[in-house]
């Protein structure tokens, strides 16, 4: 039977129209617009993030950067030529299978490539790399420099980290063998298996660790007497006598510490005697392991994973 529109009741097929049209429809995301036939889950496009890899030479190009821009931002500029130096030294020293893991062992050996490549101008590239030293304590505050001094310092560095990159990794490696067996203020740690690490978008493996850097007595004796106190009291040692028998007593702590990290797993000491170092360093022409792929690690972060090459152990 037929009922007028204007009772307020709906057809039957009204219903359903308006039921599918309620249902089976969805505006988009803006509200505005015509509507979809389906519900579509509308997302936004997925962009991976990128992360720049930085060499030394990456490092320079940012410090002009910073250092050019208006007003110059000299923090982030010495930052990128502190960072610039450390590259390039712990480069140098990954070719050789070693791994450099404190400021002070930077110094060290950034001083043995330096004697070891002949460079003529041989106090010039030490005092360039106090500079880089100075730099970095001027990001935190540390040093001040007026800016005309800045950019003197900052040419040195330059220097430093050019002449540095061109240093042959084979004049480092002719005296890298003796300067590792009469180690003189430092110690390693030897992995008896090999460890990939990355760094300037290379990989470069390493099986020796420079874990600790000791101070040599002379070094010691520039500290005061209430450093060199509050040094003795975190061992829990004597802190009471005159300079020089305090000095004595902290560094015979010291070379006890290192001592210490000479040994093996299980406490057995190690013997060097009679060690093919060649072979411990990769050094052996026919066995060369750099760029090797069984094990990977950011040497930034520092995680070591189980790689599959192994060494003589001694």
């Amino acid at each position: 039977m037929y009922k007028p529109s204007g009772s307020g009741q709906k057809s039957q097929q009204q219903i359903l129209e308006e039921r599918a049209q309620r249902f089976g429809t969805k505006r988009t995301h803006s509200g505005i617009g015509d509507t979809s036939s389906k519900r579509i889950r509308i997302e936004e496009p997925i962009i991976e993030e990128e992360f720049r890899v930085y060499n030394p030479d990456d490092f320079v190009s940012d410090a002009h950067l910073y250092r050019n821009s208006s007003p110059p931002n000299l923090i982030q500029t010495s930052s990128k030529l502190w960072l610039g130096a450390v590259y390039s030294v712990k480069i140098l020293f990954l070719k050789l299978h070693i791994k450099l893991t404190s400021h002070n062992a930077l110094k060290i050996f950034s001083d043995f490539a330096i004697d070891s490549s002949r460079i003529a101008d041989y106090s010039g590239m030490i005092n360039k790399w106090k500079l880089a030293e100075d730099m970095h304590s001027y990001t935190y505050g540390d040093k001040f420099f007026t800016l005309t001094t800045f950019d003197a310092n900052m040419q040195k560095i330059l220097e430093f980290i050019q002449t540095f990159q061109e240093i042959d990794v084979m004049d480092v490696r002719r005296d890298l063998k003796k300067f590792l067996m009469n180690r003189m203020g430092f110690s390693f740690n030897r992995l008896n298996y090999y460890i990939d690490a990355r760094i300037g978008g290379e990989t470069y493996s390493y099986n020796i660790v420079c874990a600790l850097l000791m101070a040599s007595k002379e070094q010691l004796e520039k500290l005061t007497v209430a450093q060199i106190r509050e040094k003795l009291k975190s061992r829990k040692l004597p802190a009471s006598g005159p300079k020089s028998e305090l000095v004595t007593r902290l560094f015979v702590s010291l070379m006890a510490e290192e001592k210490l990290l000479e040994e093996g797993p299980g406490g057995e000491s190690i013997d060097l005697s009679g060690v093919n170092m060649d072979e411990v360093l990769g050094l052996d022409d026919e066995k060369d392991t750099h760029s090797s792929t069984t094990a990977n690690e950011d040497i930034e972060e520092g995680k070591e994973k189980q790689p599959a090459r192994k060494v003589r152990r001694f």
